[in-house]
């Protein structure tokens, strides 16, 4: 299997696996990972997440947004002290 995601956040008790992809291409052929993963973990996932260069947000399936980059940087970040 050639199905893999690159990164796996965890949100209060729930999952959130992020594919990244050099391109502004919005089309299931990049979310092959990130479906095969969603399917295998679905009950602990709130959602997956598709970075691209795109310009627009789309939901690719249920639970699989594309999310571009501009957007994905200005999620909440983390507070360190």
């Amino acid at each position: 299997h050639d199905e893999e995601v690159d990164f796996i956040v965890e949100r209060k008790g729930k999952i959130i696996p992020i594919e990244v992809k050099m391109t502004s291409r919005q089309d299931e052929a990049l979310i092959r990972g990130l479906a095969a993963f969603t399917r295998l973990f679905d009950c602990e996932i709130e959602k997956s997440i598709l970075v691209n260069l795109s310009d627009k947000r789309l939901l690719l399936d249920k639970k699989i947004e594309c999310l571009p980059f501009k957007d994905f940087i200005k999620l909440e970040q983390p507070h360190y002290t």
